[in-house]
């Protein structure tokens, strides 16, 4: 029996600017699978503060800015951590609001083959 799995992509997850404030909105869906591989990217005008708890800052991401976290992509099945099923993204703005863009986040997980 093959430990592999291939690699498959959740449907992105966008917010447009028109959305970001000074509080945190949720940034597409919750996680539909354990996520092995995450890409976000701040398409706006503005730097933006992420949270994975909607209540506290976790990282900025300058204005035109990405993130690439490659959390367990070499690993088979069960091993490695994973962002969990269930989670979120939030986005808000810690200055004034974007006038333009959105934010994107892309969830890469793993499936059997």
């Amino acid at each position: 029996m093959s430990q592999a799995i291939r690699a498959k992509f959740d449907p992105i997850r966008t917010l447009a600017y028109t959305l970001i404030t000074s509080t945190y909105y949720p940034v597409g869906t919750e996680l539909s699978h354990p996520a092995r591989a995450i890409y976000i990217f701040n398409n706006t005008d503005r730097a933006l503060y992420l949270s994975f708890d909607g209540l506290n800052d976790h990282m900025s991401l300058p204005s035109f800015g990405y993130w690439f976290f490659d959390i367990a992509s070499n690993k088979t099945r069960d091993q490695g951590w994973f962002l969990a099923e269930g989670e979120r993204l939030y986005a808000k703005t810690p200055t004034t609001n974007p006038t333009q863009g959105s934010i994107n986040f892309t969830v890469i997980y793993g499936a059997d083959l």
